[in-house]
């Protein structure tokens, strides 16, 4: 259905609602967190069959340092990853 024109050279995402995600589902936040990963990796892995070269995520905002240090270090550890 989709032709080379249609395709994107980049796309963007803001990787928001983790922790509601998770919270929607009983789980802990840091489930919702993984999840989200997973699914940025979906993502990512999408692009790559389609020939989209870059993908940019926004996944740590300036209001994420309100969380709990736990949480913080949490996510941080999964963008290392």
């Amino acid at each position: 259905i989709m032709t080379n024109a249609n395709i994107p050279k980049s796309i963007a995402v803001i990787m928001d609602g983790n922790r509601r995600y998770a919270n929607n589902l009983n789980l802990k936040k840091e489930k919702g967190h993984e999840h989200g990963l997973d699914t940025l990796l979906q993502l990512i892995n999408w692009s790559l069959l389609f020939g989209i070269k870059e993908v940019t995520a926004y996944a740590f905002s300036i209001d994420n340092f309100n969380r709990t240090e736990e949480e913080i270090i949490f996510i941080k550890k999964l963008i290392k990853e």
